[in-house]
């Protein structure tokens, strides 16, 4: 849309977050909804739509399954990593809230008719309170070893060139 997004920076460090508190296992339930909301939205675009179309009726429906599913798989999904997970698990799952963030910005501006700067700021804030909130502004400390590996070096130029060439052919 021509627009500027301004959360990326505080996307990124909440989804940082996210990542090392999958990794020990003490994910907050606000963080695990933003990981079922995509999931809720592939299953309405694929199932719902099709089948409650245009009438107003349908449509009441449709929300309200949306909601209870949205909560169902949150508090499924809360269960299931309180134990923490591997990295590899880590970082798809954390993707997947990445997604949620650049879903909820674009449906706002889309649906909601708001500009892009506004939702981004909008987005900006809310990421940031949700870092300060989720951490009660501490860091994240006594993560694996092999979790350095990406933060230094080769494993960091790896990543970031496997990023980039993603991101190319997308």
């Amino acid at each position: 849309t021509g627009g500027i997004d301004l959360g990326v920076g505080a996307v990124l460090g909440l989804s940082g977050i996210c990542l090392g508190l999958l990794i020990r296992g003490e994910m907050p339930l606000f963080m695990t909804g933003f990981i079922a909301l995509p999931i809720v939205w592939a299953i309405d675009s694929l199932l719902l739509s099709p089948i409650l179309r245009s009438d107003h009726n349908k449509w009441f429906v449709r929300g309200w399954v949306n909601i209870l599913l949205l909560l169902a798989l949150t508090v499924l999904l809360h269960k299931s990593l309180q134990t923490g997970i591997k990295l590899e698990g880590a970082i798809i799952v954390t993707l997947i809230f990445g997604v949620s963030c650049g879903l909820i910005n674009g449906l706002v501006i889309t649906k909601g008719n708001v500009p892009p700067f506004i939702a981004t700021l909008g987005m900006l804030t809310a990421a940031r309170g949700l870092t300060v909130f989720a951490t009660d502004g501490n860091s994240i400390s006594n993560l694996p070893q092999r979790f350095q590996y990406f933060g230094n070096g080769y494993g960091l130029i790896t990543t970031a060139l496997t990023a980039v060439i993603i991101a190319n052919i997308v």
